[in-house]
């Protein structure tokens, strides 16, 4: 239970960062089409460019500009932006709004921040609210097929670590097993969710595991691994 609640906790950290992401986003977007509704247009030339290391040792790039506006020199500005087709004396287009003509934008300068603010945020909001309303999908199938569902008594086959997830370093159970319609002759596998308590305590491979079944399909089916049962493990064989 301590497991679920922190799966709980983790998709809900997801949800609200990628909430507050979206608003800086949807601010940021809004401030940007303002600034782009009265920038001006003009011409450039790249008068320097610097190269330098970061922190990870990866090579950088700053640009500084020089352009007129309204007969004002302006030269050596700071630039954003770079691209690989960049080189001193170069001319380019810049934007810039008329109380701030020394600092420019470039074409893309002002939307690519925004954009991928609000990328990041229905990332991390999707992840979240996935994890959200999954479990609580899936809790009303359970729901339906427990009140409705025709219920077998299958075998468990064995008992797995679900190692392509994990909470806090735990990997959850999975129990895999059988049932054989000796009317039809038909031998039907099951698979139950991820389970946090160890269930061979409750269900050890060899005893019986309840699995509710949709009587027209038998692919929507509930494994009960939360059912203990009082009878303890044994072997069916219907060979």
């Amino acid at each position: 239970m301590k497991t679920k609640f922190t799966e709980k906790i983790i998709f809900g950290i997801f949800f609200v960062v990628g909430l507050f992401l979206i608003c800086i986003g949807i601010g940021m977007l809004a401030n940007s089409i303002k600034i782009s509704e009265k920038a001006v247009t003009t011409t450039a030339t790249i008068s320097r460019i610097e190269s330098y290391k970061d922190s990870d040792d990866e090579i950088q790039h700053r640009v500084y500009l020089c352009y007129q506006v309204d007969g004002e020199n302006y030269a050596d500005v700071p630039f954003g932006e770079y691209s690989s087709n960049m080189y001193e004396g170069k001319t380019i287009k810049i934007q810039y709004v008329p109380e701030k003509p020394g600092k420019p934008y470039g074409s893309g300068g002002l939307w690519i921040a925004p954009v991928v603010l609000l990328l990041m945020g229905l990332i991390f909001g999707a992840v979240g609210g996935t994890g959200f309303a999954v479990p609580i999908i899936k809790s009303r199938k359970q729901k339906q097929l427990l009140c409705n569902g025709k219920c077998l008594h299958a075998t468990v086959e064995r008992i797995t670590l679900n190692t392509s997830y994990s909470v806090n370093g735990r990997h959850p159970y999975i129990v895999f097993c059988t049932y054989h319609d000796e009317y039809e002759d038909v031998v039907y596998r099951f698979k139950s969710g991820n389970i946090w308590n160890d269930p061979e305590i409750t269900t050890p491979v060899g005893s019986v595991i309840d699995v509710y079944v949709n009587p027209q399909d038998y692919g929507k089916y509930y494994v009960d691994t939360e059912k203990e049962y009082g009878y303890g493990p044994r072997i069916v064989d219907y060979t």
